[in-house]
């Protein structure tokens, strides 16, 4: 846990660690694709993430909203653990049963592999970038600002791939 205790300073140092963890990110769900692909299995972005009712509305504006409701809703209460004090042997097991959930709720178990761990990856970040300090706001932003990119690059990747007109 010494690793979470030290948080990250500085918008340079945010930025950096904003981009390491969506290039994670990133090599994570292209890694997970790739498996999906060499079995057969058929799987494009708009599957993953099940967003295709959000074209109609304001995509960035809404795809926004819906990172900003998400990390409310999933990472809030890792912030209302911390503020209770409560130990670390317990809060470990409520993030990862909360993330199980966060990625059941994007559609069914092999969403768990994509969002599920995409949002404990998430909850390093919160944790990280102020959430350890009980800096919440902070912690909250970087969050939504992370979560808030994949989406754009997701629709991005599904308008490359033609999926989007």
């Amino acid at each position: 846990m010494n690793w979470f205790s030290k948080e990250i300073i500085g918008w340079r140092n945010l930025v950096k660690t904003l981009a390491m963890f969506v290039t994670v990110q990133i090599f994570y769900y292209a890694g997970l694709l790739f498996v999906y692909i060499a079995f057969g299995w058929q799987i494009s972005p708009l599957q993953v993430e099940q967003v295709s009712y959000a074209f109609y509305f304001p995509t960035p504006l809404f795809m926004l909203w819906v990172a900003v409701k998400e990390e409310v809703m999933y990472r809030l209460p890792i912030a209302v653990l911390m503020e209770m004090r409560i130990p670390y042997w317990v809060i470990i097991p409520v993030i990862l049963f909360i993330q199980l959930y966060f990625g059941f709720k994007h559609g069914s178990i092999e969403h768990i592999l994509f969002q599920g761990v995409g949002g404990i990856m998430l909850c390093v970040l919160f944790l990280k970038c102020g959430g350890m300090q009980r800096k919440y706001g902070k912690a909250l932003m970087s969050v939504v600002l992370a979560h808030y990119i994949l989406k754009i690059i997701l629709l991005l990747s599904s308008v490359y791939l033609g999926e989007i007109s």
